[in-house]
């Protein structure tokens, strides 16, 4: 399934060159609130009330759509009634025995553990001091007659296991280099947001020009000169990932079955380098860029029913693809 998604969006990546600079930009119209109420049950689960008394609040914390109750207690958003209780662990990407540990432990299922060690790689290489990786696990509540209970959603139990990556980056990548890459300069201007294959929204990379090239005009006051093979284009992405595993039991004798893969990321900041010879020597300019705006799947914050949906045999899978130019960004 994977294999096709990325076919298509190879696809779509190739026809996305050609958007135009002034692109609509779509709006994330969903937000979460920064408080909520909730009661407890003799159960432990935790539900929404319209109750609004101290002893209910609950705030966000630092990682978006995890909540501290008065009690200390952490508790994920579900999309539903329910609020799951959770438990937190936290590691540095670098740090090669913590993340070892974590890989070790086989009630993780693969694909988090596979996640985990390719981004424990890529900040290793890149010395990336800042990338970590937060794992909220369901905490099973205290239900005699129910065992591996977690929350509820249309008759089923349910429970969600969120993979937290923070201060992720792509490093410097070439998108031109050599003759041409002024002409290419010209087409930079966006980047391009695909969700499960389908192209989303177009992001506009620069505040005060339509492109690379006239960025470079604006910084240097003057214009490359075509044909030039010392002359290159790169860009550089931070950003987090937010990635949801939602798991059913249908009461069936099979446990709890991968239903549904959702996924929110957050896109923090750009940086577009580009270096060309002009008419004064040679420049490299750097043109940087904030967004800390949020790309989400369609089922991210309501996963419950597309995973009761396809919690038979191949799960829904929706992630979010990012590309500038027609190149791929692996996030």
């Amino acid at each position: 399934m994977k294999k096709i998604v990325s076919l298509f969006l190879l696809l779509m990546v190739m026809f996305s060159m050609v958007i135009p600079s002034q692109a609509k930009e779509k709006v994330n119209d969903f937000e979460l609130p920064k408080t909520i109420y909730v009661m407890q049950e003799d159960s432990g689960m935790y539900i929404a009330t319209d109750k609004k008394t101290a002893d209910l609040k609950a705030n966000m914390t630092d990682d978006y759509g995890i909540y501290e109750t008065k009690s200390g207690d952490l508790i994920s958003y579900t999309g539903t009634n329910s609020y799951q209780l959770v438990d937190r662990y936290e590691v540095l990407l670098i740090d090669e025995d913590a993340v070892s540990n974590i890989l070790t432990n086989e009630s993780i299922i693969i694909e988090i553990r596979n996640e985990l060690e390719m981004q424990s790689k890529r900040a290793i290489l890149g010395q990336n001091e800042e990338a970590k990786f937060v794992l909220y696990l369901p905490k099973e509540l205290q239900i005699k007659v129910r065992e591996d209970f977690y929350y509820e959603y249309g008759g089923y139990q349910m429970l969600d296991t969120l993979v937290y990556f923070h201060n992720l980056d792509t490093g410097y990548q070439f998108i031109k280099q050599g003759i041409d890459t002024n002409l290419v300069a010209q087409e930079v201007s966006n980047i391009i947001v695909s969700i499960a294959g389908e192209f989303f929204q177009a992001i506009n990379i620069f505040n005060y020009a339509a492109n690379a090239y006239e960025a470079y005009q604006n910084i240097t006051g003057t214009y490359p000169i075509y044909g030039q093979y010392e002359d290159y284009l790169q860009y550089l992405l931070k950003y987090d990932i937010y990635t949801k595993y939602t798991f059913v039991n249908k009461n069936l004798g099979m446990g709890y079955e991968l239903g549904a893969v959702t996924q929110n990321v957050k896109l923090i900041s750009s940086v577009i380098r580009e270096y060309h010879i002009d008419y004064y020597g040679g420049n490299a300019v750097d043109t940087p860029k904030v967004y800390n705006t949020y790309l989400t799947t369609d089922n991210y914050w309501n996963a419950a029913q597309t995973a009761i949906d396809h919690s038979y045999g191949i799960p829904w899978v929706e992630l979010v693809e990012l590309s500038i130019y027609g190149h791929l960004i692996n996030l």
